[in-house]
C-alpha cells in the first residue's frame, strides 16, 4: 500500500521516464538525488501516517534520530547473584538478598551455590575464594 498521493505518484513516474528515456543504460540517477528521494519518500510517509515513529526509517523500522532513548536494562538474578559472590557474600547472604530484591522461592535456593561454581569454571573467582566463602566468612 503506497503513501503517496496520486498526484506524487504521477510526478515520480514522469521524472523516472525521462531519466530512463535520457539515459539509455546508465545509471539512473546519482547517488544524492537517490538520497533526496529517499528523504522525500520519508517526509510524505511521516506526514501522511499517524505513526510518525514506525514510518520514518525504511522497510518499517524507525529512523535513529525517531529511537526513543534506550531503557536502563534492569539488573537479573544472574548479575546479583555474580556481583554477590564477587563481594564475598556467602551463598546464605546471596540468597537472602535475591528473595528480597526478586522474591524467589525456596526452590531456586542453589542458585547461589550454581552461580558460584560457574565463575570458578569461567574464571571469574578462584578455587580457593569461592571454598572460603561458600558457606561461612569465619572459615
Amino acid at each position: 500500500m503506497s503513501t503517496q498521493t496520486p498526484e506524487q505518484k504521477k510526478s515520480a513516474k514522469a521524472a523516472y521516464d525521462k531519466k530512463r528515456r535520457a539515459g539509455k543504460g546508465e545509471a539512473l540517477t546519482t547517488k544524492a538525488e537517490r538520497a533526496a528521494t529517499i528523504a522525500q519518500r520519508v517526509e510524505v510517509r511521516a506526514t501522511t501516517t499517524t505513526d510518525l515513529k514506525a514510518t520514518a526509517g525504511t522497510h518499517g523500522r524507525p529512523a535513529a534520530a525517531a529511537v526513543k532513548e534506550s531503557k536502563v536494562r534492569q539488573p537479573t538474578v544472574a548479575t546479583v547473584a555474580r556481583e554477590l559472590i564477587a563481594a564475598g557474600s556467602t551463598d546464605e547472604q546471596v540468597f537472602a538478598q535475591l528473595v528480597k530484591q526478586f522474591q524467589v522461592t525456596e526452590a531456586k535456593k542453589s542458585y547461589p551455590s550454581w552461580y558460584r561454581s560457574q565463575m570458578v569454571r569461567k574464571g571469574g573467582i578462584t578455587k580457593a575464594f569461592a571454598d572460603k566463602h561458600r558457606h561461612n566468612a569465619k572459615v
